[in-house]
């Protein structure tokens, strides 16, 4: 469908269930802070709903993805939290103007880590990224992994995301030194397998 620029994305993933107000709390929070055009919902693991799935993401220098809430018990500890590198995609609420202008999901990170990507394209594009601990999403991790396992991203696929990530986000001479050892950092990574 056609999109204007005022218009919202909500992304669901076909293992969330949100609660009936989270919609209208992620828009809420919008409102009150206008310059936040992506908004993340505090993930909960559906089998265990006093436990955190994921409430928002970063990741280290080397490109790693770190999701800082998954696992722990819900009491509240990173309600407090407000701006965040990434949200993760189940839930996620982007307005259509910003999505149109980056493209979407880079379709080359689709297997792994498309919401931390797209998180940091956003904050390049001085978009505000932030989390709403009041919108609930009720997530599967267990069923999405079940039902996607043949298709579950590899260690390869996952260390090669974190590489071109640090590629896509480094300045002219970082990238260039990064290109130049690229031989030495795959040979380390055959190195660490077999030992």
């Amino acid at each position: 469908p056609d999109l204007t620029a005022d218009d919202w994305l909500w992304l669901l993933h076909d293992d969330s269930a949100p609660e009936p107000d989270a919609l209208a709390e992620l828009v809420a929070e919008h409102e009150r802070s206008p310059s936040a055009l992506v908004l993340g919902p505090k993930l909960l693991d559906a089998t265990a709903p006093t436990h955190l799935d994921e409430f928002g993401l970063t990741m280290t220098t080397q490109g790693e993805k770190i999701s800082p809430a998954a696992g722990e018990l819900d009491q509240a500890q990173f309600d407090t939290q407000s701006d965040v590198l990434a949200v993760g995609t189940a839930g996620m609420l982007v307005q259509a103007g910003l999505w149109q202008r980056l493209g979407g999901f880079d379709p080359r990170l689709a297997f792994s880590d498309d919401g931390l990507d797209f998180g940091v394209r956003a904050r390049l594009a001085s978009a505000r990224v932030v989390t709403v601990p009041r919108a609930r999403v009720r997530h599967h991790p267990e069923r999405q992994r079940t039902l996607r396992r043949s298709t579950a991203p590899t260690y390869r696929q996952i260390r090669w995301a974190q590489l071109y990530r640090r590629l896509s986000y480094a300045g002219g001479a970082e990238s260039f030194f990064l290109r130049l050892g690229l031989p030495l950092v795959f040979q380390r990574e055959v190195f660490v397998r077999l030992a």
